[in-house]
């Protein structure tokens, strides 16, 4: 049985085990048991080195998908399991990408001698190009931003939940240079924009004081709004919350409210004038959470 002893060689000795399905694939192929084959593929660990299976798959697929093409979308699949399977690997996420190139460099090579539509050959490619992107984006976060997700953090959640999850974790030096050079590109591939995204950043950020560097994070993210009611909304949201007297870091935000003619930008000129009052509501202990700035004046005289 030399199927058996194919699978049984690749267990110690790879380079046997590609050896017996090359010269003898002639005669192993055509009898296969694909359920019995189909047990051992997902049997193979997840420890094998991914260049032996690039290996074996080198060997192996040609002959196998030229005989079967109907098994095409589940070696594709498995092959795409096998890279997700390596983002547990401290080499991650170089290591998936060059995985899934060197896959997509045997079914690019691959030669049939006729046209199967049950090998579905474009979509299964689009399936392999599509990891393909999504990994060498992930490379350029961890290799520019220094920042390193896991393939199902970065693929299940949506575009926007994606980006905030960034935004969370990029360290603020590089905040700005994520946000254009990275973010927008890819979200304008989609037909959207990270605008609101921001916004509900900046917003986590007025609700989570105790992170550190907040106020600089909030004034930086709000510098990368264009939309001038989202960056003064934003502006007069993190001028409340902050402790006042306000910080140089929050000043800037300050000056919004006489640069612009926007009706927003009337509240935090007056939201810079009830910084006084704040002070002394908190020095004898009255609340400073929610204030008429008219009635407290008349109160305080």
């Amino acid at each position: 049985d030399m199927q058996k002893a194919a699978t049984e060689y690749f267990k110690t000795d790879v380079l046997l085990s590609c050896l017996v399905w090359s010269r003898h694939a002639s005669s192993i192929i055509p009898n296969m048991n694909l359920q019995k084959f189909y047990g051992w593929l997902s049997r193979i660990p997840t420890t094998k080195e991914p260049f032996q299976l690039i290996q074996w798959l080198k060997h192996f697929a040609p002959c196998f998908l030229q005989a079967y093409p109907a098994e095409t979308t589940k070696i594709v699949d498995w092959c795409l399991e096998r890279t997700r399977a390596l983002q547990f690997s401290t080499a991650w996420p170089d290591i998936g990408l060059e995985f899934i190139n060197n896959i997509n460099v045997i079914f690019q090579d691959m030669k049939f001698l006729f046209v199967d539509i049950r090998r579905s050959y474009h979509s299964n490619m689009e399936k392999i190009l599509k990891l393909i992107h999504i990994l060498e984006e992930m490379v350029v976060l961890k290799k520019t931003y220094h920042l390193i997700i896991s393939l199902d953090d970065y693929c299940r959640s949506s575009i926007e939940e994606t980006a905030f999850k960034l935004l969370q974790r990029i360290q603020i030096h590089n905040l700005s240079k994520m946000v254009n050079d990275f973010l927008y590109p890819i979200f304008m591939e989609h037909g959207l924009l990270p605008e609101d995204t921001i916004v509900r950043y900046i917003q986590f950020l007025a609700n989570n004081k105790n992170l550190g560097y907040w106020q600089d994070r909030a004034v930086t993210a709000i510098d990368l709004l264009n939309q001038e009611e989202h960056r003064l909304n934003c502006a007069l949201l993190i001028l409340k919350v902050s402790p006042v007297p306000w910080t140089d870091v929050v000043m800037p935000l300050a000056k919004l409210g006489t640069t612009s003619s926007h009706p927003i930008a009337n509240s935090i000129l007056i939201e810079y004038k009830s910084q006084a009052i704040k002070m002394i509501k908190i020095k004898y202990g009255w609340p400073v959470d929610y204030f008429d700035f008219q009635q407290d004046r008349i109160q305080l005289v």
